[in-house]
């Protein structure tokens, strides 16, 4: 006991104990009050895993409904995600204008990475698209 608490204690005074000690002994006690915020990096490697999964074929990936399927699925995650969260962000990127000329897959794969980018846009309150470093507000 320190000559400071050994006073505390003769003068009557409630002994407070050193502020990482309290926290210590609270922090087992805590409960979190509010909900995390949470980052989304990268909608671009998401929709490529949940596209070219070991147990997606290319039977399934030529189907005419997959690309909405997988849209859908991957929205209501992500807005799942987001009712879970004090604040989600979400970062994506842009593959599509390159230019270049690619497989049907790959093809595929962008024009579902748009419809996710577009549907998740939508239920944002912010947009922003970073162009060179600099962001370019879209939404607020």
């Amino acid at each position: 006991m320190t000559q400071r608490e050994k006073a505390s204690v003769e003068n009557g005074e409630p002994v407070s104990k050193p502020m990482a000690q309290r926290e210590k002994a609270s922090a087992g006690d805590r409960k979190p009050t509010r909900k995390p915020v949470v980052l989304l990096e990268c909608l671009s490697n998401l929709l490529a895993n949940e596209m070219f999964a070991p147990e997606i074929t290319e039977g399934m990936r030529a189907k005419a409904t997959f690309g909405t399927e997988l849209c859908e699925k991957i929205c209501a995650d992500i807005l799942a995600l987001e009712a879970a969260a004090s604040c989600l962000i979400v970062v994506s990127c842009n593959v599509s204008e390159d230019g270049a000329s690619y497989p049907w897959e790959t093809v595929k794969y962008i024009h579902i990475l748009e419809q996710i980018q577009v549907r998740i846009a939508k239920e944002a309150d912010r947009v922003y698209e970073v162009v060179c470093g600099i962001p370019v507000i879209l939404k607020e």
